[in-house]
């Protein structure tokens, strides 16, 4: 989460989905000793030991990062939910708007619409 906060916003979404529960043990595996994510390790991993979510997950993170993999919307509705879903939905949002918010934050606007004094 701390290395989200330095990245640039399609960096910090790729590191935002790849922190999902799902595929966060096979990511922690995969950090190098600067805190980075070797993403060339990482998919060699997922595709020896991962499951379908998981390589799902990673095609989102690379789909991001600029690789066209093919993700659809269908597929990603038919495999993910939860904060994996949430954390995936947020990261295509980063990237769209090129900025990050973190959620709770004061930029967030659920939070400025809820205390009108901002």
């Amino acid at each position: 989460m701390a290395a989200e906060l330095t990245l640039n916003a399609a960096q910090g979404a790729i590191y935002h989905v790849l922190g999902a529960p799902g595929i966060a043990s096979l990511t922690a595996a995969c950090l190098s000793t600067d805190r980075a994510i070797d993403l060339g390790r990482l998919e060699r991993r997922v595709k020896k030991d991962g499951e379908a979510r998981q390589r799902l997950l990673f095609e989102v993170a690379a789909e991001l990062y600029g690789r066209e993999q093919g993700v659809s919307l269908t597929e990603m509705l038919a495999e993910l939910d939860g904060e994996e879903l949430d954390r995936v939905l947020h990261a295509i949002a980063v990237v769209k708007r090129r900025r990050i918010t973190i959620p709770g934050s004061p930029d967030d606007p659920w939070i400025r619409a809820a205390d009108p004094d901002r």
